[in-house]
């Protein structure tokens, strides 16, 4: 935790004059999680119905804003904080599913999405995203970012086949630099805005071993 570091030439990203250092730090891999995955990863459509897996987390409340910006014609959150839950219908779902209830969850999810998703973010893995998988429009996309329920997913290679469905592994900085600094952009430029919202709290340096017990 330095007052200073070194980066490789090239490899920063530019940041648009009026955001605020504690902004710009937040929107880095959180951001860049959320709106990478559906600009790039799932190549998303204008009117695409997204379900975001895990979208009460930090980049998956982002995910939700971004898809909306993004033209998404129907957004499904799912998760497991019931406060953030709600949240996200304020941002942009059109609808919530509860994954504290394993019951039924793949024709819940088939339901919400109203005949399948095009694109599914999945930051959990584990049971939701098998769910999903089976509640997947033809030639569905499934974006895999994290694995906190499982570290693997069992793909049923019929179902797959007969869809023509894609899994698709991401890490933002696998993304072209010139589609990172758009997709960063637009982040900040949506933030000042106010159209997505990231909770911050910032501690001074010599505070780091409170701000790290907090």
């Amino acid at each position: 935790m330095a007052e200073y570091a070194l980066v490789h030439a090239g490899r920063g990203l530019p940041v648009p004059e009026p955001v605020p250092d504690d902004l710009a730090a937040a929107l880095g891999n959180a951001g860049l999680a959320a709106w990478l995955p559906l600009s790039w990863r799932a190549r998303m459509q204008a009117g695409e119905t997204i379900v975001i897996l895990g979208a009460t987390g930090i980049s998956g409340l982002i995910a939700v804003a971004a898809a909306r910006l993004l033209g998404a014609g129907r957004i499904v959150a799912a998760g497991r904080h019931a406060a953030a839950l709600q949240q996200t219908l304020s941002l942009g779902a059109d609808a919530i599913i509860d994954l504290n209830d394993p019951h039924s969850l793949a024709e819940r999810m088939l339901d919400a999405a109203e005949g399948g998703a095009d694109i599914v973010v999945d930051y959990l893995n584990g049971a939701p995203a098998e769910a999903a998988l089976t509640a997947m429009r033809h030639g569905g996309r499934m974006v895999q970012i994290g694995s906190p329920l499982s570290p693997s997913l069992r793909l049923d290679a019929q179902p797959a086949r007969m869809q023509s469905l894609d899994v698709l592994g991401f890490a933002y900085y696998h993304a072209p630099r010139k589609q990172q600094i758009e997709a960063y952009g637009r982040l900040c430029e949506h933030a000042l805005l106010g159209d997505i919202q990231i909770a911050i709290r910032s501690h001074p340096l010599d505070k780091f071993e409170e701000a790290w017990r907090a």
